[in-house]
């Protein structure tokens, strides 16, 4: 993955640049990383959606909660040569990509297969 290409892509997102740019290359790691690393999607069992409970949320709790229905509810887990490093849930849908959660769990992955503060500075 070319890290411009996924800088632009994120951009036209309307991502800030500097944050773009730090997940372009934190993605491009990611790939280069091969089969060290991984996120896995799974079904989040115990999702809690009584947020949407909550009078701000009214005018969307509906279509939420039906979106939640269709979709379902998830979450990312980060693994390290096969190992779980971290994980974020109650996602609906495919809500997680591009969330800016993802590159986090993949910076997780990659921190815990080389864990030197050197390397941190690149991913």
């Amino acid at each position: 993955m070319k890290i411009a290409t996924e800088y632009a892509r994120l951009r036209r997102l309307g991502w800030k640049a500097i944050e773009a740019f730090d997940a372009a290359k934190v993605r491009a790691a990611f790939l280069d990383a091969g089969d060290c690393v991984e996120l896995e999607v799974v079904p989040d069992l115990d999702a809690d959606l009584s947020f949407l409970n909550q009078d701000c949320f009214a005018d969307c709790a509906e279509n939420e909660r039906d979106r939640a229905n269709r979709e379902g509810c998830w979450g990312v887990v980060a693994k390290a040569y096969g190992e779980t490093v971290d994980s974020v849930w109650g996602f609906i849908g495919d809500d997680w990509k591009d969330s800016g959660y993802d590159v986090d769990l993949m910076r997780a992955a990659l921190r815990a297969v080389e864990p030197t503060p050197a390397t941190w500075m690149a991913i």
